[in-house]
């Protein structure tokens, strides 16, 4: 890449001790669609730049529509230099890595080489390790962990107890626990996320770091809002957000739909898959046998819309006009950026048993302080049972209700004001001068 003179400077302007250097995937300026990892770095930047007054670079995927390299503002620089569906996404990166010497930490987004498939994950270790040799020391944010493979079977398409299942389970030990060897410090957003990670890594600090809400404020009501996106105001709207993807049960509203067809209490529900094909796109079993069922079934059927990956901007749209958000997940591997949202516009959650088991520790309290029971949050994994939970969470305002205010509640234990600072003081503020002070209250304002 050729740079100008200007891009020069700019570089060598960020490219000191105390500028933050991070890898990770970056919402498109344009758009196009919605990325809950590039959102969530996105969010937790621009905060703590505010909150620091530092700089930060980060670097990012290529897109079609934006500059190579952007001043976002005075602190944030991005330098979109990756393509992250090839495996030349690793000596790229280190490439820059050299030219930002300075600094002697990396923070690193473990989802920027999703797309890539398992064989670019496996790269990872590699990459981590040159970083090391550059004497970089790598803080990373573990997204997702999967602990084993019990419920992803159908999104591998491997059979459990299958030779290939057993290689995949070997090689999924061996990638966390050289992992832990290779990496300073790890960040995740859950404790469930972290017990799980410390099946691996027993000698690597485990921080969690929950990820804040910024109580919404709708430009639109959930009426018009529902209009907006070509519904009528009376339709009730059940959404699912995120990957279609077996493991996090997109089948299951997908068959949902067309269990209610022929019951009277749901008819003018429409359920919707609100995301795009996964990471894991490249398989064939899943294009074919997956994704494109799903698709042509909401094409046949007028209560089951696949929207595809939601443009940036309309995010707030579609989760203020759901009237519930579902989250039918089979497995769980790490934070749900969806359960954010849906907190930070009060809505209300209807969840499967693996996906409560992966966040009860959290939810437990707070339901036991509003005497909500389970079965009130919490419908199984069957698609029958799903049906009877929408149903009766449906004709019942008490329950629409209660599980709003438990929404709500989970909103102010997830308050910016304190978990900001927090976050700053404990993953980034090592690598700073002594003599920084944080005017808290002036830069959360």
């Amino acid at each position: 890449m050729k740079l100008k003179t200007k891009q020069h400077q700019l570089i060598k302007s960020f490219n000191q001790p105390d500028t933050y250097l991070v890898v990770s995937r970056w919402p498109s300026k344009q758009g196009v669609h919605y990325d809950g990892i590039a959102s969530y770095t996105k969010d937790i930047v621009t905060m703590l730049a505010k909150l620091s007054h530092q700089k930060f670079v980060v670097l990012a995927e290529k897109t079609q529509l934006d500059p190579t390299i952007e001043l976002v503002n005075k602190h944030i620089l991005i330098i979109r230099v990756f393509d992250t569906k090839k495996h030349s996404i690793f000596p790229v990166i280190v490439k820059w890595l050299w030219r930002f010497s300075a600094m002697d930490t990396v923070y690193i987004h473990s989802e920027f080489c999703a797309s890539g498939g398992i064989g670019q994950r496996a790269l990872v270790l590699p990459f981590v390790a040159l970083i090391k040799l550059m004497r970089k020391s790598v803080v990373f944010y573990a997204h997702n962990i999967v602990s084993n493979l019990n419920g992803l079977g159908d999104h591998l398409n491997v059979n459990p107890g299958s030779i290939k299942f057993n290689l995949l389970t070997f090689g999924l030990n061996a990638y966390y626990t050289l992992l832990g060897l290779l990496v300073d410090r790890f960040v995740v957003l859950e404790e469930t996320v972290k017990n799980k990670l410390k099946k691996f890594v027993k000698n690597t600090p485990i921080l969690v770091q929950p990820h804040w809400i910024n109580i919404a404020k709708p430009k639109y009501s959930s009426k018009k809002s529902k209009q907006l996106l070509g519904f009528k105001a009376k339709d009730k709207l059940i959404v699912s957000f995120g990957f279609i993807t077996p493991y996090k049960g997109a089948h299951n509203i997908a068959k949902l739909a067309v269990r209610a067809i022929g019951n009277n209490k749901l008819k003018n529900h429409t359920f919707i898959l609100a995301g795009g094909n996964t990471s894991y796109s490249v398989a064939s079993h899943y294009q074919k046998d997956y994704y494109q069922n799903i698709n042509l079934q909401a094409k046949n059927q007028e209560n089951l819309v696949v929207t595809g990956f939601l443009n940036e901007k309309d995010i707030g749209l579609w989760f203020q006009a759901a009237d519930a958000i579902v989250f039918p997940y089979q497995a769980l591997m790490g934070g749900s950026g969806a359960l954010q949202q849906a907190i930070r516009f009060s809505k209300p959650i209807l969840v499967s048993q693996p996906f409560y088991q992966g966040h009860k520790d959290w939810l437990k309290p707070y339901m036991n302080k509003l005497g909500i029971r389970k079965s009130e949050v919490c419908y199984g994994r069957s698609v029958a049972k799903l049906e009877k939970f929408v149903e009766k969470f449906a004709t019942s305002k008490v329950w629409q209700n209660k599980i709003t205010k438990l929404v709500k509640l989970l909103a102010k234990d997830r308050d910016a004001g304190v978990l900001v600072t927090d976050h700053y003081l404990k993953v980034y503020s090592d690598n700073q001068p002594k003599s920084l002070r944080l005017d808290t209250k002036k830069a959360l304002a």
